[in-house]
C-alpha cells in the first residue's frame, strides 16, 4: 500500500511539474502575442496522437534551469520564491484596487430576459440570473475545479527537517496559506464577476480580457508577470519534493 502511495504521489508531482512549465510557457507566449506558439507549431510540429501539437522547448528549458536552482540549495531556492510571491501578491493587489475603480454591482443582478434582448448570448450561459446563476448545482460544479487550487499544501509538511520547530511552524504554516489563498481567490473572483458580466469572461484569459473591455489593455503585461511569478513558485514547490 504505502508503495503505491508513494509513486502516486511522484506520478502527481511529475504531472504537476509538466503541467506548470506548459501553463508558464504559454503565459510568456501571450506576453509575445503568440509568436512563440507559432514558431513552435511551424518548426517542431508532433503527428502523434495523445500528445502536444508541438514540442516546447521553453517549458523543457524552464525544468532544466529550476532544478539546476533546486540542486544548488533549498535556501537559496527559498529566497527567490519568496521574491516571486511577493510580485505576486503586489499583482494581485493591484487586479483588486484597480479593478473594483470599474466595478458594477449591477453585474451581480443580472436579468436574463434583458441580456437577451441587448446581447448575442446562448440561454444556457445566463442560467437564472442574479448572484447565484446556476444554483447549488453551479456551486458545486465550480468547487469541484477550484480544489485543484488547494492541492499540494501538503508539500509543506515535507519540509519539516528544514525547519527549527517544525510542530508549531508546519500547523501555522498551512493553515496561514489556506486563509491567504482563500481570501486571495475570493477578492479575485469578486472583482473579476464585478467588472463584467458572468456571461462574458472567458475561459482562456479572463482578467487580461476583462481589463481591456474597459480600456486597460496595458494590464495584461501586469496580469502575465503575476501569472508568470505565480506558476514559478508552484513549480519549485513541486519540484522541492
Amino acid at each position: 500500500m504505502a508503495f503505491t502511495i508513494g509513486w502516486n504521489l511522484i506520478l502527481e508531482y511529475v504531472i504537476g511539474i509538466a503541467s506548470v512549465a506548459r501553463a508558464w510557457s504559454s503565459n510568456f507566449d501571450g506576453i509575445l502575442n503568440g509568436q512563440v506558439e507559432e514558431f513552435f507549431k511551424k518548426h517542431l510540429t508532433l503527428n502523434l496522437p495523445g500528445l502536444a501539437e508541438y514540442v516546447d522547448p521553453l517549458a523543457v528549458g524552464l525544468i532544466i534551469l529550476m532544478t539546476i536552482l533546486l540542486s544548488i540549495g533549498v535556501r537559496e531556492s527559498a529566497m527567490i520564491n519568496n521574491v516571486f510571491t511577493i510580485v505576486n501578491l503586489c499583482v494581485i493587489i493591484f487586479v483588486v484596487v484597480t479593478g473594483l475603480i470599474y466595478a458594477n454591482i449591477d453585474n451581480w443582478k443580472v436579468i436574463p430576459e434583458n441580456v437577451l434582448i441587448n446581447n448575442t448570448v446562448k440561454r444556457t450561459d445566463l442560467g437564472n440570473g442574479g448572484f447565484f446563476p446556476f444554483g447549488l448545482n453551479g456551486v458545486l460544479s465550480g468547487a469541484g475545479t477550484c480544489f485543484f487550487a488547494f492541492v499540494g499544501f501538503d508539500i509543506i509538511a515535507t519540509t519539516g527537517e528544514e525547519v527549527r520547530n517544525p510542530q508549531t511552524a508546519i500547523p501555522i504554516s498551512i493553515i496561514g496559506c489556506l486563509l491567504i489563498c482563500f481570501l486571495a481567490y475570493g477578492l479575485i473572483s469578486a472583482t473579476l464577476t464585478l467588472m463584467v458580466p458572468y456571461y462574458s469572461i472567458s475561459s482562456v484569459a479572463a482578467l487580461p480580457l476583462a481589463f481591456s473591455r474597459h480600456g486597460l489593455q496595458w494590464a495584461k503585461y501586469i496580469i502575465s508577470t503575476g501569472a508568470l511569478c505565480a506558476l514559478t513558485t508552484r513549480f519549485v514547490n513541486n519540484a522541492l519534493t
